[in-house]
This record gives structure tokens, sequence and C-alpha cells, in this order.
């Protein structure tokens, strides 16, 4: 299974993405819509071009987008885009229409999992995350409609604070810093559930009972390692949530 890890112009220097596979999310369809690189010098080596809209996709033309794209790919050596869009409208169409003329010519693309639908060849993304449930069902079940050679894992770093009785499935995001001050406060005892695939334990304040999910490190070699089990296709680490123990998750 590959591994990648999700960076932008502002997270990595070249020094310190050597030896990963990066996903270099550092273009974006702008103005007018045309492809633009930021300015960085990272290598691209064994990496995917990550392109994001920044709102100038609706005046977009995907013929030329494409071609743009090709040449970008040619350039830099990469081994393939990730198109990273939350198209509306006849934008989805527009979306379509480029995956197809990019897959035309043997390129690899991957798109999120709400964009499933718009092709039969590309790499989906899924988020590898739920608060209920099995983690392990939940992708079998996508297997059932998309098959483990084209089905890819995101790992994110989530913490979520629920106060009990809950009836919300999301909870209060909080951040790592929250996190380690609500350990400090209270010294509770995390416990790692297989069947979610994350830690948790509970606390109380102001007379009200809290429950707590959260990912780390051990967390996400495992989601690794059952994603690798599932024989699916690639792993995505987001940089801007683990920082440099992303080196560490995909090692």
């Amino acid at each position: 299974m590959r591994k990648y890890v999700v960076t932008s112009a502002s997270s990595l220097s070249s020094s310190e993405t050597a030896g990963m596979s990066c996903v270099h999310l550092i273009y974006r369809v702008g103005n007018g819509g045309m492809l633009q690189r930021a300015q960085t010098n990272i290598s691209s080596r064994k990496s995917l071009m990550g392109i994001y809209d920044s709102g100038g996709f609706g005046s977009a033309e995907a013929e030329k987008l494409s071609k743009d794209i090709m040449l970008e790919l040619s350039k830099r050596n990469y081994n393939g885009v990730l198109l990273d869009f939350s198209p509306n409208g006849s934008d989805v169409l527009k979306v379509q229409r480029l995956c197809e003329l990019l897959i035309r010519k043997n390129i690899t693309v991957f798109m999120p999992y709400e964009l499933s639908s718009l092709s039969n060849e590309a790499k989906i993304i899924v988020p590898m995350s739920v608060s209920g449930g099995s983690l392990k069902e939940m992708l079998e079940s996508v297997t059932e409609r998309i098959p483990p050679q084209r089905l890819c894992v995101e790992i994110r770093r989530s913490c979520n604070d629920f106060t009990m009785p809950s009836y919300d499935t999301d909870g209060k995001q909080i951040n790592s810093e929250q996190l380690q001050k609500i350990m400090s406060d209270h010294s509770p005892i995390p416990y790692f559930s297989e069947v979610l695939g994350c830690k948790y334990f509970t606390y109380r304040i102001n007379g009200e009972s809290h429950f707590i999910l959260f990912d780390d490190f051990d967390t996400a070699v495992y989601k690794l390692r059952l994603a690798s089990s599932l024989n699916l296709f690639a792993a995505f680490i987001i940089y801007s949530e683990w920082g440099h123990v992303s080196k560490q998750i995909v090692s």
C-alpha cells in the first residue's frame, strides 16, 4: 500500500520531505481558471501533484486545464494528481470531464469520496474515522461499491469532546493543546478501541460527564495496518495535523 504525506507550500522544506512520498498541495485553480503554483523548491520525486480550487474553477475550461496539468506532471515527474475540489452545479460535470481527460492519458487521478460518482477509474479517498459503529465494517461496506484497488484512506488527527449523554455524532472538536490541558487537569486513563480505531477516556467537569475520542501515533499506525490488511491502494497523512511525526507514521 502506498503512503503519502499531504503538504502545503508552507508545511515543509526540501530537507524535511527527504525520503517521503508527498502530495504537494501547492497548486490552485485561480482567477480566469488558470493553474497556479506556489513558489517552493521541494522535490516532486515519488510524489503527487495536489490541486485545490481558490475560486477560479468556475471559469476554467476542462480541456485547457488538463493540458496545463499534463505539462506540469511531465515537467516535474509527478506520479499522479489529486483533485481536491468541492464543485457545485455545472462545475461537477467539468470536474468529471477533467478527470476523464487525465485518465485517458494514463494519469492516476485521486478524488474525495464525495466525488466518487464522477468516475469508475479514479482513486477515491475516504476519511478513516468513525464515532460510532465499526471502522473496519465501514471500510468493508465502502469496498462493496468501490474496489480495494481504487480505494484510499485519509488518516486525520481527530479529537472530539462529547458531553454525555450525547446525541451529536461529531461532538466538539478540540485541538492538541486543549487535549493536553484536559489530560493534565484530570489525569484520565486512555483506552484503545479496536472497533473505533482510536483512543478514548472520560472526565467530569462542572457536574457534567465528558467522553473524549482522539487519535495519536499509535492509532495512526493501527489504521495504516488495517487499510493495508484490506489491500487498499493508498493512505494519506495530513502533515498540518500530524507535524514531524508524519515521517515516523509512514516509515
